[in-house]
């Protein structure tokens, strides 16, 4: 299940707190999902999902990230 297929499964309402709620970053340079994910204290998975077609192996520099 990605991020999108879990945000049409809630509530209208509670659809649009959690979509604001996503953060928009760009990738620097040495970045991987993995640090990404622990600067922002959130799962490796929760970052997939909320980068659905991102290969973790193959980000970089200035490519846009979402942090849920």
């Amino acid at each position: 299940m990605t991020c999108h297929d879990l945000i049409s499964t809630i509530d209208y309402d509670k659809r649009i707190l959690f979509e604001i709620s996503l953060v928009r970053i760009s990738v620097r340079q040495g970045d991987t999902l993995y640090a990404i994910a622990n600067a922002f204290h959130i799962s490796l998975q929760a970052l997939e999902a909320a980068n659905p077609g991102v290969t973790p192996d193959r980000i970089y520099p200035g490519q846009a990230i979402w942090i849920p």
